[in-house]
């Protein structure tokens, strides 16, 4: 096989979909850090790239050759030091024709996958039958897609599948009694988080763009449940985040001018007190009806009564 330089410097590549063409080794380069694998055989040519994963996963292989004629159509492939020695391909294609295969040992049903780690992979091809040709191998998450042309089809425009990762260290602050602030550590995503789920008592409430949320419209001493999730743009929604129960504050006694037994009114029970208690000399300190803490019950606190009258 003679492998056909395409370009010159390593691909990088985003997540889902790998393209790479590979750079040209000779007929007699070593490919060194095979120490998982057998070493591939370079009498018949050998290339070696390397690729950039932005995540980690299965990936597809596909790889585009043109065989010489119907019986050499197979080259060796090799990812990192886990997926060894595969024989791609060895099985009829049109001679002289670019063909995207996907399968081993002459096997259509044998399809070829691996799994990639976040950052970077090597992958190594090396001939196996002589007069075959390979410019350009895909590593696609898309199962269901079918290279045509140079392949553009499956390296463009791919299903986002990936959820954002899970928001962590949900807290409240600020808690009132009608309302409180949500704060929690910012997710991920291989795209982009387009922004958060806020839940209450497991029902969606609102969403927010930024990691903080301020709820309003809330009762007094009462205690309710939060969470949030992320989502990116088609939505991929997240796993939940850690649940918060939360106590709203109790609600402050509204005091009224001249309410002696804080019945929220101010009427003929509290005017009674007070003329019972009458003290104009100061004789008997410490009434409750001695609002203006002089010691006496007099038209003073009389009539600071009557001036919050409710009846």
């Amino acid at each position: 096989m003679r492998v056909y330089k395409k370009i010159s410097k390593t691909t990088t590549v985003t997540l889902l979909i790998i393209t790479l063409v590979f750079a040209f080794i000779s007929d007699t380069a070593r490919v060194s850090a095979q120490t998982a694998c057998a070493a591939l055989p370079t009498d018949k040519g050998q290339a070696v790239s390397d690729i950039s994963a932005t995540s980690a996963g299965t990936y597809y292989v596909w790889v585009r050759m043109m065989a010489p004629d119907t019986v050499s159509n197979s080259v060796y492939l090799q990812v990192n030091n886990s997926l060894c020695n595969v024989n791609f391909g060895d099985s009829s294609i049109p001679p002289n024709t670019w063909t995207w295969v996907n399968y081993r040992d002459g096997t259509s049903a044998s399809k070829v996958s691996t799994n990639l780690v976040s950052g970077a992979n090597k992958l190594y091809i090396a001939g196996r039958e002589n007069g075959v040709k390979v410019d350009k191998v895909i590593f696609t998450a898309n199962s269901t897609c079918i290279p045509s042309g140079f392949g553009e089809n499956c390296t463009t425009n791919q299903p986002d599948t990936t959820p954002p990762s899970t928001p962590t260290s949900l807290t409240s602050s600020s808690v009132s009694q009608t309302g409180l602030r949500l704060s929690w550590n910012a997710s991920t995503d291989d795209k982009a988080v387009t922004g958060y789920e806020i839940f209450r008592n497991g029902t969606r409430i609102a969403t927010s763009t930024t990691n903080s949320y301020t709820v309003s419209g809330l009762t007094a001493s009462t205690t309710y449940s939060f969470y949030v999730k992320a989502y990116d743009a088609v939505p991929n929604i997240s796993p939940s985040s850690n649940t918060i129960q939360v106590t709203t504050l109790a609600s402050t006694p509204v005091t009224r001018q001249g309410d002696i037994n804080n019945d929220n009114k101010v009427d003929l029970v509290d005017l009674n007190y007070l003329i019972s208690n009458w003290d104009p000399s100061g004789i008997k300190p410490g009434s409750l009806a001695d609002f203006n803490k002089d010691n006496k019950v007099d038209l003073v606190d009389l009539n600071y009564l009557i001036s919050g009258w409710t009846g």
